[in-house]
């Protein structure tokens, strides 16, 4: 058991132990106070030195600031130019592509324009031989001029699509041993 002299003496103790590891209060406050009073003179003179340049150096100083910032939009507008240069050889590249395309289109329609296909196989396309037949590979063989029987299978092909959704089919019937018949 302690007693009350034991007691005060490990309080006081402590507490001398807690003021040399933090301080005393009193020394805190005056190293606080001197830290803020230098760093307020300290600040002060920098901000007067700023004011105290020579004109030769205040130049100098906005020149480079001026130079910086032209450098900079400067970069900024290279970079946008080589950007809208991309952008015009992409859009050239796209219109060369697509005139390249309508060309080869364009090609392969004229190339058809004068050929009909065999309104039977929907493969091949039909032929004249010189004792006037129209044939195919399939083994279509009719009586008529090429240009006659386009109009008809075009007139026909018209008609019935006017009347009907379903694909229209000709089928070869072979009434003659020479030729065939195309039946709708």
């Amino acid at each position: 058991i302690l007693n009350k002299n034991q007691i005060e003496n490990k309080i006081k103790c402590k507490e001398a132990a807690l003021r040399l590891k933090n301080g005393s209060p009193k020394v805190r406050e005056i190293v606080r106070a001197r830290c803020k009073v230098r760093l307020i003179k300290a600040r002060q003179k920098s901000f007067d030195n700023g004011r105290h340049l020579s004109c030769d150096e205040l130049k100098d100083t906005l020149n480079k600031i001026l130079l910086d910032e032209m450098q900079q939009l400067e970069d900024n507008i290279n970079s946008e130019e080589k950007l809208l240069d991309e952008l015009l050889e992409e859009l050239r590249m796209q219109y060369l592509n697509s005139t390249e395309d309508e060309e080869v289109d364009d090609l392969f329609e004229n190339l058809y324009d004068d050929v009909i296909f065999c309104p039977c196989c929907l493969k091949n396309p039909l032929r004249t031989t010189g004792t006037g037949f129209i044939t195919c590979n399939c083994g279509l063989r009719l009586r008529n001029e090429l240009k006659q029987l386009e109009h008809q299978i075009w007139y026909y092909v018209n008609m019935h699509s006017t009347n009907c959704e379903h694909k229209l089919e000709f089928t070869p019937i072979r009434y003659d041993l020479d030729c065939d018949t195309l039946v709708i």
